[in-house]
């Protein structure tokens, strides 16, 4: 499998998120406002300008040495990781497995979890180990199963009564909380639909690279969970067509 594939796969996973510059943990506080010092968020744009520009990571790396916040050092990781993982002049798989795997020490969002597997799965394919790609595949897979992967991509749709984003009224103020929780799972559960359908195949095409049989699998999903149910689900939808699920 070379490269060039591999990163279509990411890429075409990236399309479905959320657009816009946002902190790749996710990380945030209750009330949905940055959990970042002041000096951290301005330090890493300029770092991350650097990234995007295509000039040098050295600005990010040297952040890990300033900042020991762990919520801080599991960005500054993630974004090292995800930069070596996918950053143009920058691809060097075995660094970014390095960094995405010490990003995974850190408590994260399951969305974001799951994108580091994603990731940290690509980069071990790029170096021909498939063994370990195939298992961060499916750990992506294992923790879709416990969604309702079969229902139809779910339409978001308008509120029922008009909200407002300047309104006073207290019960507009609910009607926004109560319409963003409905996007926001819709949303993921999007996400969890589109990963499902693009780890089918992965899978499939890394059990073809490596010749990994049934038994194979079996062992390594039995590795990975006791959770009978979710192997059971995971070996149907590899025995399955793979359905696109979106129109």
């Amino acid at each position: 499998m070379n490269r060039k594939k591999i990163l279509i796969l990411i890429a075409l996973i990236l399309l479905i998120q959320v657009s816009g510059h946002a902190f790749h943990t996710r990380l945030f506080s209750v009330d949905h406002n940055t959990i970042f010092q002041k000096s951290f968020i301005r330090d890493y744009e300029v770092a991350q300008q650097q990234i995007e520009s295509g000039e040098s990571m050295q600005p990010m790396l040297n952040l890990l040495k300033k900042y020991h916040r762990p919520e801080e050092v599991a960005e500054l990781e993630l974004t090292i990781g995800l930069a070596y993982n996918q950053g143009g002049g920058f691809v060097d798989p075995e660094k970014a497995i390095v960094h995405l795997t010490k990003a995974l020490e850190f408590k994260l969002p399951e969305r974001t979890i799951m994108e580091i597997f994603v990731w940290r799965g690509g980069s071990f394919e790029q170096l021909k180990n498939y063994k370990e790609s195939l298992k961060d595949y499916l750990r992506v897979l294992l923790a879709a199963t416990y969604y309702d992967i079969n229902r139809e991509w779910p339409e978001i749709k308008p509120p029922k009564t008009p909200i407002y984003t300047n309104s006073i009224d207290p019960e507009n103020k609910k009607r926004i909380r109560d319409y963003n929780e409905y996007r926001n799972r819709l949303n993921h559960h999007r996400f969890i639909l589109t990963q499902r359908y693009f780890m089918v195949d992965a899978i499939k095409r890394v059990r073809k690279e490596n010749s990994i049989g049934e038994k194979d699998l079996v062992d390594i999903l039995g590795n990975l969970t006791p959770d009978t149910y979710a192997i059971r689900k995971v070996r149907s939808l590899l025995n399955e067509e793979n359905k696109r699920p979106w129109p």
